[in-house]
C-alpha cells in the first residue's frame, strides 16, 4: 500500500515538474521590432488607468457616441469595463500579465486588481500584424471581465446546470400535455358531431311531423282505452264485445 502511495506522489510531482519545465517564459517571446512584453504590458496598464479615470456618466456619453457596429473595438472595451468595475471599489494595482500564442493570434491577460476583486483585461492580436512593419490594425478585440473563484465559477455551473435540467423537466411536461390532449380531442370531436346531428334530425320537418303523428295515435290509444272502458262499464258487457274504430273529433 505505502509504495503504491509513494508511486502516485513521485508521478504527480513528475507531472508538476514537466508542466513547470513547458511553460514558457513570455517575455522571450518574439513581440516583433516594434513591441517587447514590457510595452504591451505598460500599454494595457496605461489603457486601464485611463478608462478607470473616468465615472459611469462619462462611460454612458462615450458609448452613446459610439456604434457598436462601426466601433466594436472601443464599444466592447468602454461597455466591459463599466460592467465589470461596478461595486469594485477602487483600483488597486496591477500583477503579472500571461501571454499565449497560438493560430496567428496573440492574447495577453493582464490582471487588474481592485479592492474588493481582481479584473482581467484581455487583449487578442493578429500576431502576424504585429510582426510585420504595419502594426497599427493588430488589435482585434479588447475585453474587460470579473475574476471569478473556483467557489464562484462551480456555484455558476451548478446553477447553471438546475436550470438545464429544469427547463428540461418542463418541456417534457408539455409534451405530456400535448399527447394526452390527443385523448381528448377525438372524445370532444365526436359529442359536438353527435350534438350537430341531433340538432339536425330536431330541424328536419318530416321528422317534426312523424314524431308528431305518433304523439297523436299515442293519445288516440288513450282515448279509446278510456271510451271502450266507459262503455263495458254502461252497458254491463265485457270490451271483447264491440270494436271502437274512429273517433270524431269537434
Amino acid at each position: 500500500m505505502k509504495k503504491k502511495i509513494l508511486a502516485l506522489i513521485s508521478v504527480s510531482l513528475f507531472a508538476l515538474c514537466l508542466m513547470a519545465c513547458g511553460k514558457t517564459d513570455p517575455r522571450t517571446y518574439d513581440y516583433g521590432e516594434n513591441y517587447s512584453y514590457e510595452t504591451l504590458q505598460s500599454y494595457m496598464q496605461s489603457l486601464v488607468a485611463s478608462l478607470d479615470a473616468y465615472s459611469d456618466e462619462q462611460i454612458d456619453s462615450t458609448l452613446s457616441q459610439l456604434s457598436e457596429k462601426e466601433d466594436p473595438l472601443d464599444y466592447h472595451l468602454f461597455s466591459s469595463f463599466k460592467e465589470a468595475r461596478a461595486d469594485e471599489g477602487a483600483l488597486v494595482g496591477f500583477g503579472d500579465m500571461n501571454v499565449t500564442i497560438a493560430n496567428g493570434t496573440m492574447t495577453l491577460e493582464q490582471e487588474v486588481v481592485y479592492e474588493k476583486r481582481n479584473l482581467i483585461f484581455t487583449m487578442v492580436c493578429d500576431y502576424d500584424a504585429m510582426l510585420s512593419s504595419d502594426s497599427s490594425d493588430m488589435i482585434e478585440d479588447a475585453i474587460i471581465d470579473k475574476e471569478y473563484t473556483l467557489g464562484e465559477t462551480m456555484s455558476k455551473a451548478g446553477m447553471n446546470t438546475l436550470m438545464g435540467i429544469g427547463l428540461v423537466f418542463c418541456i417534457l411536461i408539455l409534451i405530456s400535455l400535448v399527447i394526452y390532449c390527443f385523448r381528448i380531442i377525438p372524445y370532444l370531436a365526436d359529442r359536438k358531431k353527435k350534438k350537430q346531428e341531433n340538432t339536425a334530425v330536431a330541424s328536419d320537418p318530416v321528422v317534426e311531423q312523424i314524431v308528431k303523428r305518433e304523439e297523436q295515435l299515442v293519445d288516440d290509444l288513450e282515448l279509446v282505452a278510456v271510451i271502450s272502458a266507459a262503455i263495458a262499464a254502461a252497458t254491463g258487457s265485457s270490451t271483447d264485445g264491440f270494436v271502437v274504430r274512429s273517433i270524431k273529433r269537434r
